[in-house]
């Protein structure tokens, strides 16, 4: 008797574990299948991690959102959850402190981090791993709008993800669904 509980509480822990992986899984496939697709400008800088090799750090003008656009009587503190809505050329054209609509898509979800020139926003595309030996030419891309960064947006969580590398209008670097 003993054993058959042992075995059914093995079990359930197993199919808890598969089901938390299955999820994210899940949210990973769909925002990058159904997603709304942005393309941003960036500029890139190419550090190296011992441990998972090349990745470029991607910094957009995105990140950067002004005061106008945000609203002069609108107080936003380091670390809250922010959502800015987004235009066709990726330039932000509406702020939330709030989940918006739907119909205000497409709108990226972010975490402030203070004040400059506007509100930084990160929103968890600042980072993409590229294979070993390939981060210095992305990074001499720099500067000339040959690299540009196309996000796939959830439309209801306004979560974010990278698709793809785009260099000279050119997919690349294409992130597939699993």
């Amino acid at each position: 008797m003993k054993t058959w509980r042992a075995a059914l509480g093995v079990l359930v822990v197993i199919a808890f574990n598969v089901g938390i992986l299955g999820w994210m899984i899940g949210e990973r496939v769909l925002i990058l299948r159904d997603g709304i697709e942005v393309t941003l400008e960036t500029e890139p800088v190419d550090p190296r991690s011992l441990f998972r090799g090349d990745f470029v750090i991607l910094r957009y003008p995105i990140s950067t959102v002004s005061r106008s656009v945000i609203g002069i009587d609108v107080d936003v503190d380091d670390g809250e959850t922010v959502y800015v809505k987004v235009d066709a050329e990726g330039t932000p054209s509406g702020f939330f402190l709030e989940t918006p609509p739907v119909s205000d898509a497409p709108f990226m979800r972010g975490m402030s981090g203070g004040w400059g020139a506007g509100l930084r926003v990160k929103y968890g595309i600042e980072q993409y791993f590229v294979e070993e030996g390939t981060g210095r030419a992305l990074e001499d891309l720099t500067g000339t709008d040959r690299l540009k960064v196309v996000v796939a947006v959830h439309p209801a969580s306004g979560k974010t993800m990278i698709k793809a590398l785009e260099i000279d209008g050119e997919r690349r670097l294409v992130e597939p669904l699993l």
